[in-house]
């Protein structure tokens, strides 16, 4: 299998089950990502749970301008909590409405990666080399409705 290394710190408590310890004296901290099985032939897919913080964090919610693809951003107030006044665009498009942000997963693989996008709302394309590969991802996310 595969190994992704991460920093022991980097990984949220929530996560943490996805993850071990890899046993090097000389890299302690460090953690090795499990896969999530899957009923098809994929050796290595990652689970929805580690998926789905990289695309909160780097897609916006509101979504992005039709226009230039541009992030809308959230208007927040500060204080002893932290909270959303609403959405402006992240761009000078005049009138241009915002649509579902855009992932991109370049090794698609199982197609996790746009399952958990369209679960939040976002619109996804992945690619994937092998036919096999992209048949299992395929089958997946027809369940979803989604065509890859």
């Amino acid at each position: 299998m595969p190994e992704l290394i991460f920093d022991e710190s980097e990984i949220p408590a929530d996560l943490a089950e996805f993850f071990e310890p890899v046993g090097n004296p000389n890299r302690p901290n460090y953690l090795v990502v499990n896969s999530q099985p899957l009923k098809e032939a994929h050796f290595a897919a990652f689970a929805e749970k580690v998926v789905e913080p990289c695309l909160l964090a780097g897609t916006s919610e509101y979504g992005c301008c039709a226009a230039c693809g541009a992030p809308w951003r959230r208007r927040r107030k500060h204080g002893a909590a932290v909270a959303t006044l609403g959405w402006q665009p992240g761009c000078a498009c005049a009138g241009a409405e915002p649509m579902p942000a855009l992932v991109l997963d370049p090794f698609a693989g199982s197609g996790t990666v746009s399952r958990v996008a369209t679960r939040l709302g976002r619109r996804s394309i992945g690619i994937e080399l092998s036919p096999a590969y992209s048949d299992i991802a395929q089958r997946r996310n027809s369940q979803l409705g989604l065509l890859l």
